[in-house]
């Protein structure tokens, strides 16, 4: 080949690569999460979307949406959020923002336990888990209900417990003072074998390689038909009074994102069974009528920020 035309065509090669690495830059999807769903996005999701679409994500925790989409006015710094709590992103997200979300998949409580502690002896005897949890010697421990939604929740699993099985003392025999401690300490210890149990979320228990025992879907807070029922548990903190409600993962394409396609391509990636196949890898569960879009006024939004 001659050299002038070896030249033209590394320049024509060139340019190629250019306008491929600027495509390739264009279509870069930009997505905040809660802490919670760190693991999942960073580790499963967003490889498993690169393999299938091409598309790098750019992959942040955030706090609350404001943090995304400061104002109505104000350009998003993201192309899409998600959260494991729909109801307070819709509280908190204008309508121009969010018009609809998707909801993925859920999350469930368990019983997580030391697999050498005096629990799992308990267990192994026939004892049921409710029982279990305040037989003697066995340590049971739980984060602080006013500083985390984990620790709310198991309150409340303890009272529908109660009522599914008609131990009406269950939360008074289980729950103590001493008994309260961060989150990351109860992950610690049960790992140890220093703690004998906890309820956990099933995704943490997965994570954390913590033996686990599934509760029933009546109180597990798993299912989204079964909203009502869940709701049957309430827990009053600083003069506000908090219902049990189903643990959701939900994703929201943002409007007016400067991603806008390559947003609706994530999310909609969240309902293939390849998305929903590294989801239930990460112990969290896809129960009847999930996934499932909802239109932004189709329920009423809960107050509050989201927690984990």
């Amino acid at each position: 080949m001659p050299a002038s035309l070896f030249r033209a065509a590394a320049f024509l090669a060139g340019c190629v690569l250019v306008a491929a690495s600027a495509r390739a830059e264009e279509q870069r999807v930009r997505v905040a999460y809660s802490e919670a769903l760190r693991p999942l996005v960073e580790e499963a999701l967003a490889p498993a979307f690169q393999r299938e679409a091409g598309i790098p994500v750019d992959g942040r925790t955030v706090l609350a949406f404001e943090d995304v989409a400061p104002s109505s006015s104000g350009a998003p710094t993201a192309d899409v959020v998600l959260t494991t709590d729909p109801e307070a992103l819709l509280h908190q997200a204008s309508a121009e923002r969010v018009p609809r979300y998707l909801v993925f998949a859920s999350d469930a409580m368990v019983v997580a336990y030391a697999e050498k502690g005096k629990f799992a002896k308990e267990l192994a005897q026939g004892k049921p888990w409710f029982e279990s949890l305040h037989a003697d010697g066995v340590l049971f421990a739980r984060p602080d209900p006013e500083e985390s939604r984990l620790g709310l929740r198991s309150i409340i699993v303890l009272q529908l417990a109660g009522e599914l099985y008609g131990a009406k003392h269950l939360v008074s025999q289980v729950l103590l003072p001493q008994q309260v401690m961060p989150e990351n300490v109860i992950l610690d210890r049960l790992a140890a074998g220093t703690l004998d149990v906890s309820l956990l979320y099933r995704s943490l228990a997965v994570e954390r390689k913590i033996k686990l025992a599934e509760l029933p879907i009546e109180i597990n807070l798993a299912d989204p038909g079964r909203a009502g029922v869940y709701a049957e548990g309430k827990v009053e903190i600083g003069g506000q009074l908090h219902h049990g409600s189903p643990i959701l993962l939900a994703a929201a394409p943002i409007a007016g994102a400067q991603n806008a396609a390559a947003a609706s391509r994530f999310v909609e990636f969240l309902e293939t069974k390849a998305a929903q196949a590294a989801i239930g890898e990460r112990g969290f569960v896809v129960p009847p009528g999930i996934p499932a879009w909802h239109a932004r006024g189709a329920q009423e939004a809960g107050a509050g920020a989201p927690r984990s």
